[in-house]
């Protein structure tokens, strides 16, 4: 009985725990919320993962896009893995920083085997861009009044907010019956907003009437009538036929309380109200002007400053002008006069119950004619004379602002040689035996020169090696000045920042004795900062995996910015991107740090035109002085695959040429991620035809597709195209056809003729310049191949291979920098008279011998026309040598420059070996440079040092975007 009893306690037991366990399991099943508005609950997590488990399964699910690769890339752990509570709630940080989710939930069962986990992600709404409608001007000015910005979470009442303040700015700006509507865009594949909003801004209205009603007080002005008509006069003036725009109407408020002024109402209030006329679209303004005192200002004897500057001499005090004695005021009539020189200038004051009289003196304004910097003892001090104070000399009259400035370069001039106490005592101007002039006597305190004698860094001896540290402990004493030291301090920077340390704390200590300093600097280099995981804010549709292989580091490397960068750089050249944001994630102090990226994709379609002009040196297609018209116009369509792709079709229409051209670009990211490019085009070009031709040599016919592949990393351009190309050359004028084909040296048989060639060409570029548009150091490699084979037989005596090397050096010499190229080329051939005139070697223009008009340098062809007449014409060569140097010289900050320019070159028919002496040609010249944004507008004229015809010019000028080279 006992023993069945008990084995029934058993057995209750056993279901009552295995309910629990089941109960359990159920409660696990159920999904709690871990991440709620950025607030991540991690004792839950805590409670329930108490020790490290293995983890069985991992699974998600999302309201919006998220791919599985960057799921498991931000989660840092798969299946099999150990995890514990941390991995998981540091897991959760990484996805609350997407600025995506508005909660995070998670399931997780434990049993025997392990832990599985299952993440359920919910998005909030998030603003991704304002579209402005029927608003063509200002449209910048109104969005930057939209209070939500890119990635921000959406929210209703911003948006009616922002409506409010747009249609404020209108009204201020004139638009009274403005009508603003929008209407919003969901995208709900990835949960974002986009904003459009429709403005009707309607007539914009003018300035009607203007209505004056002046009070004075205690009657203190009774012609309140006649100073009505008199202000009203002046605001009609000012302010008709104008657009009504508040901030107009406040500049006039203070316009008129000066005109007030200087009628001696000195304290006035002015205010304005204004009512809306909408059948007429004017706004009527009553000004209400309250006069609280007249103290006219009479000026007598002033001849160098006029009676309005005198005015704003005295109107710096404000209202409180009326309340100043008139002997103040003269103090700083002759402050102003003393500033320009007039150093005997006198005011005499008299003053009446409503009046203030002026009686001005100037007296003679003081020329100076010799400079003397009392103390100065150091170098040559007539030297420091003139780069300092040459401005004022030229000048002659003393002028405080000249002698200011003066003042600041001799400053300047001391500190940079080592003189960091060096003060400007005071000045006297010292009457000379001539009458009126006059002497600057400054004196200074030099402070004594102090020159650095030894330079340390504490437990880096290393550095003794670098040049900011080498050249002091060579040479020693080095003037002691903050650039040095800025110098010293920029490099320890950067060198720690290189080997991963983000934040180093740089001291100095400086020791003087005498004349002696000693630098001594400390280097707390703080942890090593690493790179931690790329956090892609928001949801972008581009997938993750089509954004990682172009990212220029790795996870665990050193802290690097410049990879930082080059992944800026390579992003950018997707040409996808509106916007490229990166910032280093710093909410938590680990070694590893997180990189937050945003991406805002740019508008999918977009459609540019473009016109402009295009200066021409042949007479047929001048219009004006040399100008011809330029059309054309560029449509894209970005991301149309969602793979980073771009589809681009580019039209361009001159009188002399037209291009047509479509491409589909696409990247493949691979191990080693690289583009493809297909291209198809359609060109016509008309060559430019012989000296004193009004016609063209010929026509260029080039229709083609190719394919191509494309590697680039930071100094390496690697590049393959193999395609398919029909060529025809197409002469206008038939008779003279043979005649033509014998002076450019092409076979008859192929004009008019449409050759079909198959060709590949790759390519090398080695490039390490500092700067693409502006380079000053550096170098570019070029090397290029290119094979073409006839597809017919008939042409294959027009096959060949063309070789093209070219090596470019920039070296900076102090401000100058001196730029060499050189480049050769040859043309493996059956036959030179078969290959097209266009892929031949021609010398002569902007980019080559710039003493020579485009392709006009022996070897040329002579044609005879009809009459008999001798004409040259380009024909092109097979082997090319050219070398060009050249001097670039700022003139003009950074914004002029001027080039001294040597360029050398030889063309032959034959090979290298066969040049002769009298084939070099050489052309020099000058040039200037004016320095925008998009690159330099350049100027360039050279001279032949020999003509080759009595016909042709001995110079060539060319005027164009972009240096030479």
């Amino acid at each position: 009985m006992n023993q069945s009893l008990a084995c029934h306690l058993i057995i209750i037991m056993s279901f009552f725990c295995f309910g629990l366990v089941n109960a359990q399991q159920e409660n696990n099943r159920i999904p709690f919320t871990v991440m709620s508005h950025d607030y991540i609950d991690k004792e839950v997590i805590k409670n329930i993962l108490i020790s490290p488990t293995i983890l069985t399964n991992l699974s998600f699910e999302s309201d919006v896009i998220l791919q599985e690769q960057e799921f498991l890339y931000l989660m840092g752990f798969d299946k099999g893995c150990v995890i514990n509570s941390e991995d998981i709630i540091a897991a959760i940080g990484r996805f609350a920083k997407k600025n995506k989710y508005s909660m995070i939930q998670m399931t997780m069962v434990i049993d025997d085997h392990g832990i599985s986990v299952h993440l359920i992600f919910k998005a909030a709404w998030i603003f991704k861009k304002i579209k402005i409608h029927n608003m063509y001007q200002r449209k910048q000015s109104l969005l930057q009044l939209y209070l939500m910005e890119r990635g921000d979470n959406f929210d209703q009442s911003k948006h009616d907010h922002s409506l409010t303040k747009i249609k404020d700015y209108l009204i201020s700006n004139g638009y009274f019956n403005q009508n603003i509507s929008s209407f919003f865009e969901y995208n709900h594949y990835t949960k974002e907003v986009i904003v459009h909003i429709s403005i009707k801004k309607g007539q914009q209205f003018y300035f009607g009437t203007h209505i004056v009603e002046i009070k004075s007080d205690n009657a203190i002005y009774e012609d309140n009538d006649k100073l009505c008509k008199l202000v009203q006069k002046k605001l009609s003036r000012d302010l008709s036929s104008s657009v009504f725009i508040q901030e107009q109407l406040h500049n006039e408020i203070i316009i008129m309380k000066n005109y007030l002024a200087k009628k001696g109402f000195l304290h006035t209030t002015i205010d304005s109200e204004h009512t809306i006329d909408y059948v007429h679209s004017v706004v009527n303004v009553c000004w209400k002007v309250t006069i609280h005192q007249k103290k006219e200002i009479v000026f007598f004897g002033h001849r160098f400053f006029s009676k309005r500057q005198l005015f704003d001499k005295i109107l710096v005090f404000g209202q409180s002008t009326w309340l100043l004695p008139a002997s103040l005021l003269a103090e700083e009539i002759v402050r102003a006069y003393k500033s320009k020189g007039f150093l005997n200038a006198e005011v005499i004051t008299q003053e009446e119950k409503e009046r203030s009289f002026f009686i001005i003196k100037e007296g003679p304004r003081a020329i100076i004619t010799a400079i003397e910097i009392k103390n100065g003892t150091y170098g040559h001090q007539d030297v420091i004379k003139k780069k300092c104070f040459g401005e004022l000399l030229k000048h002659s009259y003393f002028d405080t602002y000249l002698y200011d400035k003066a003042i600041n370069l001799l400053t300047n001039f001391y500190f940079n040689q080592g003189f960091p106490a060096f003060t400007v005592i005071h000045h006297d101007v010292v009457e000379k035996n001539e009458k009126n002039e006059y002497a600057l006597v400054v004196t200074v305190d030099e402070g004594g020169q102090k020159q650095i004698k030894t330079v340390s860094v504490n437990g880096h001896s290393e550095f003794n090696e670098y040049d900011p540290f080498k050249k002091i402990i060579i040479e020693g004493n080095i003037p002691f000045t903050n650039k040095v030291i800025d110098e010293q301090r920029a490099f320890l920077v950067a060198h720690f920042q290189s080997l991963g340390y983000l934040y180093p704390k740089i001291t100095l200590a400086i020791e003087s004795l005498n004349s002696d300093v000693s630098l001594r600097w400390s280097v707390d280099s703080g942890e090593k900062i690493r790179f931690g995981k790329t956090i892609m804010s928001g949801s972008s549709s581009i997938p993750f995996s089509c954004v990682k292989p172009f990212l220029c580091y790795k996870e665990g490397e050193l802290w690097d910015q410049t990879k930082i960068k080059q992944t800026f750089t390579a992003l950018k050249e997707l040409e996808i991107f509106e916007t490229i944001h990166f910032s280093a994630d710093g909410s938590y102090a680990h070694e590893n740090r997180s990189i937050l990226l945003k991406l805002h994709p740019d508008d999918r379609y977009e459609i540019r035109t473009r016109a402009g002009l295009e200066l021409q040196h042949v007479r047929k297609y001048q219009t004006f002085s040399g100008l011809t018209y330029k059309i054309g116009g560029t449509t894209l369509i970005k991301n149309p695959s969602n793979c980073a792709d771009q589809i681009r079709f580019d039209c361009d229409f001159a009188r002399s040429h037209r291009e047509i051209v479509g491409c589909y670009r696409r990247p493949w990211f691979m191990k080693y991620p690289f583009f493809t490019t297909l291209q198809i085009y359609s060109i016509i070009y008309d060559q430019p035809g012989f000296i004193g031709s009004d016609n063209d040599l010929y026509t260029l016919v080039q229709n083609g597709f190719f394919l191509g592949i494309q590697k680039k990393s930071k100094h390496f351009n690697i590049d393959c195209n193999n395609g398919f190309e029909w060529m025809k050359i197409h002469i206008k004028d038939n008779v003279q056809q043979l005649s033509f084909a014998r002076a450019i040296d092409f076979k008859p048989q192929l004009i008019d003729k449409l050759v079909p060639f198959v060709f590949i060409e790759p390519t090398l570029m080695i490039e390490w310049l500092d700067d693409l548009l502006y380079p000053t150091r550096g170098g570019l490699f070029l090397f290029s191949l290119k094979g073409m084979i006839p597809v017919k037989k008939k042409y294959k005596d027009s096959s060949f291979f063309k070789l093209l090397c070219e090596q470019s050096l920039f070296i900076p010499l102090k401000t100058v920098v001196a730029a060499l190229r050189f480049r050769c080329g040859h043309i493996f051939y059956r036959e030179f008279s078969a290959i097209m005139p266009s892929e031949r070697f021609y010398l002569g223009g902007s980019h080559s011998l710039r003493g020579y008009e485009a392709d006009l340098a022996p070897p040329l062809g002579i044609f005879v026309d009809e009459e008999n007449n001798e004409h040259i014409v380009p024909r092109g060569g097979r082997s090319m040598v050219n070398a060009n140097i050249e001097l670039r010289l700022p003139l003009y900050k950074k914004k002029i420059g001027a080039v001294l320019f040597q360029d050398l070159g030889a063309l032959s028919g034959t090979l290298f070996a066969d040049f002769k002496r009298q084939d070099v040609l050489a052309a020099t010249g000058f040039g200037l440079r004016i320095f925008t944004p998009l690159g330099p507008l350049r100027f360039d004229i050279g001279w032949k040092w020999r003509k080759q015809i009595p016909v042709e010019r001995s110079f060539a000028w060319f005027l164009t975007f972009g240096q030479a080279f």
